[in-house]
């Protein structure tokens, strides 16, 4: 079973720093706009998805010791994805990773950055200076 094998492996923390990492950013990004209780609701909504799997998943006993590190780390999915949603819904962001792909397969060349900005006010008095910090980045 290749799901077991990856929980198996040292490295399947990964997963847990790759939802923890895109939590914390989405978190950060839904507290500046002062959607301060959406990041806690998906995190209650994974939770309660990680108990239920456990529940389901400890007894079967093909799984083992695995049981636990899936609930865990579908916990963190849902969550990261639930906040994830709620970003690109009140930042009005679409992304269309089609037309992304199309773009880096045809330019070998293309160096792509994307920059995120809040119009929260979170950042007032910075304005200036993120936006030479961008200008300078990109002018290199």
């Amino acid at each position: 079973m290749i799901l077991l094998e990856l929980f198996s492996c040292p490295s399947s923390s990964s997963f847990n720093v790759l939802f923890l990492s895109i939590i914390q950013t989405t978190a950060g990004i839904l507290q500046g706009m002062g959607k301060v209780s959406i990041p806690v609701i998906n995190l209650g909504i994974g939770m309660i998805v990680k108990i239920i799997m456990n529940i389901v998943l400890i007894p079967l006993p093909f799984l083992k010791m695995y049981a636990v590190p899936i609930g865990t780390v579908t916990c963190y999915a849902i969550a990261a994805i639930l906040d994830l949603a709620f970003v690109f819904k009140y930042t009005k962001t679409k992304l269309n990773f089609t037309e992304e792909l199309q773009m880096t397969k045809t330019n070998n060349n293309l160096t792509e950055m994307v920059f995120i900005l809040d119009r929260s006010g979170s950042m007032s008095g910075f304005e200036a200076d993120t936006i030479g910090g961008f200008n300078s980045t990109i002018e290199k």
